[in-house]
């Protein structure tokens, strides 16, 4: 996508209310966008629900970069929501992808053994109980990163790794245009003489 077109996406999403809410949107777009493009001809075998699955986890783990960058600790409460929602998506794809070990990517499956996908679907579902019993509400850095593989490595499984590459190297070119488009709108945001100063 070129960067006018991400940047229509991002003006057509935006509304001035939750930028990362907003971002999510324009991230699923801009990610179908390009998977639509990348696997044309290839709907027939394209289990759609599982991929905007992928899709709506992946935009989420997006937000956590800066996250993980701020010296700060202290995390807002909607992140455990985007996680919450990670975790929840992890373990349908988990699912989708044991019960369909048989027809994925030939090497996805040399890389990834059902036995593997069988032990992340416990963990997640675990974590999941500890929450939803317990109240237990915690990820630590590497979770996120594993999660963000495990995405990544289901689109794989599902297109191949030569695909999938250049999936994620276009979603990598997106990225930073459309920052630039959420910093451009949280800018004007401020100068709006409608909004009263605290």
């Amino acid at each position: 996508m070129t960067e006018d077109d991400i940047r229509a996406v991002f003006f057509k999403n935006y509304a001035g209310g939750d930028l990362n809410e907003e971002l999510i949107i324009c991230l699923v777009e801009i990610d179908w966008t390009i998977v639509k493009k990348l696997t044309q001809g290839q709907e027939r075998f394209r289990p759609d629900d599982i991929i905007n699955t992928v899709l709506q986890a992946r935009s989420r783990m997006c937000l956590f970069e800066g996250i993980e960058q701020s010296a700060e600790r202290i995390i807002p409460d909607l992140y455990f929501d985007y996680f919450d929602f990670v975790l929840d998506a992890v373990a349908k794809v988990a699912s989708f992808l044991i019960d369909n070990y048989e027809t994925l990517d030939s090497w996805f499956r040399t890389q990834v053994p059902v036995e593997s996908l069988e032990s992340t679907r416990k963990f997640v579902t675990e974590k999941i109980d500890e929450k939803r019993y317990y109240g237990n509400r915690s990820f630590l850095p590497r979770e996120v990163l594993f999660y963000s593989l495990f995405l990544n490595g289901t689109l794989a499984a599902i297109f191949g790794k030569e695909t999938v590459n250049e999936i994620i190297r276009e979603h990598n070119e997106a990225l930073p245009v459309l920052k630039m488009c959420g910093d451009e709108a949280l800018a004007l945001n401020n100068l709006d003489p409608n909004k009263t100063a605290n």
